[in-house]
């Protein structure tokens, strides 16, 4: 049992999905894991960041304080415990959500401050729409503002809350998002009357949209670091996937790990062997999907040749059209609507 389900609290975090394989979840994993390497975090922060944006990157790291990376994994395993950066987040009335990766850092122009900004990072390898990378971004906003609650602050000290940044790298967006990076800001816009509110009084959260470019050819470091780091296929200059042997795509993924080290400084022992097996689990698991698929396609098939029979051999011994729907639920358990796809497809086959 999770720690929310002990405290009476609904996991929901991906309760609208199909549950993850064990090998998906080892994938993203180490996905995370890589996401979650400090060089790693500092070049997001200094790309997409004001706070760090004119530091060098050397610096931005030692700013980056206890990255945690969020559970995957089944009811009965708790998330990381790491001081200060734990990546639950947990409400009565909303359940619990994982982040996947979640640290605490300083804000550079106020280093008496002991935490400044909470930063979040998701990597999101399917956009499903424009809505809902939007709304899902918002609402991890709000749950890392409400979760500062009895942590950051206390009672109604709402003073003391720290910005948030939640950042969604998405490996495969819809094109206008592609090769993009875009800050979505709280701004203060004047209606009626003239209030010069400091910015930092309302500045208490930005989410920020960063779309893969899927080639490692672009222009902007951070995408191109980015891709290197988490996009799987190598593609040609159309997009279009280049099929590679199991040796040629090792020789790739070393030679990425080279690139991340020489261009980004980022180490290549930490990253090779993480590719490596990434590359191995998404294989393995790319293969065993390919089989489930076939053995679906098998057992349509045969449902699909055992309807024809069924209707073949009722309409000659006289079954009405619902009568012989209804044997043909009975005898294959299938669904009215699949039975009656089965009935549009045969029951008039001989007419033809």
């Amino acid at each position: 049992m999770s720690t929310g389900e002990k405290a009476g609290i609904v996991q929901t975090d991906e309760q609208s999905e199909p549950k993850k394989s064990k090998q998906k979840i080892q994938h993203d994993q180490i996905a995370k894991s890589l996401l979650k390497l400090r060089t790693v975090l500092a070049w997001i922060l200094k790309s997409t960041t004001d706070e760090f944006k004119r530091m060098d990157l050397s610096e931005v790291e030692k700013w980056v304080f206890n990255p945690a990376i969020g559970s995957d994994t089944s009811d009965d395993e708790a998330p990381p415990q790491i001081p200060m950066a734990g990546t639950e987040s947990s409400s009565l009335n909303d359940g619990s959500r994982y982040f996947d990766v979640k640290f605490y850092t300083k804000d550079p122009k106020k280093p008496e401050d002991s935490i400044s900004l909470i930063i979040n990072i998701e990597a999101q390898t399917k956009f499903k729409s424009e809505d809902y990378i939007h709304k899902r971004a918002e609402y991890y906003l709000s749950r890392l503002i409400s979760g500062q609650n009895n942590t950051i602050f206390a009672n109604d000290n709402f003073e003391k809350i720290k910005k948030v940044y939640s950042i969604w790298i998405c490996t495969d967006p819809i094109a206008k998002y592609r090769n993009t990076i875009t800050v979505f800001p709280r701004t203060a816009k004047k209606l009626y009357g003239r209030v010069r509110a400091k910015k930092t009084a309302y500045d208490t959260s930005e989410y920020i949209i960063v779309g893969l470019n899927d080639n490692y050819d672009s222009n902007c470091k951070i995408i191109r670091m980015l891709d290197l780091l988490l996009t799987e296929e190598l593609k040609d200059a159309a997009g279009k996937t280049i099929q590679l042997t199991a040796e040629e795509k090792r020789e790739w993924l070393k030679k990425r790990a080279e690139i991340l080290q020489k261009e980004f400084n980022i180490s290549q022992e930490e990253t090779e062997w993480r590719l490596l097996e990434m590359c191995d689990l998404s294989d393995r698991y790319r293969a065993e999907d390919e089989a489930r698929g076939e053995a679906r396609g098998e057992a349509r098939g045969k449902i699909s040749g055992g309807a024809k029979e069924i209707i073949c051999f009722a309409k000659d011994i006289g079954y009405t059209y619902e009568k012989t729907k209804a044997r043909l639920k009975q005898r294959l358990n299938i669904n009215d609507d699949e039975a009656e796809n089965y009935m549009k497809l045969y029951w008039n086959e001989k007419e033809k």
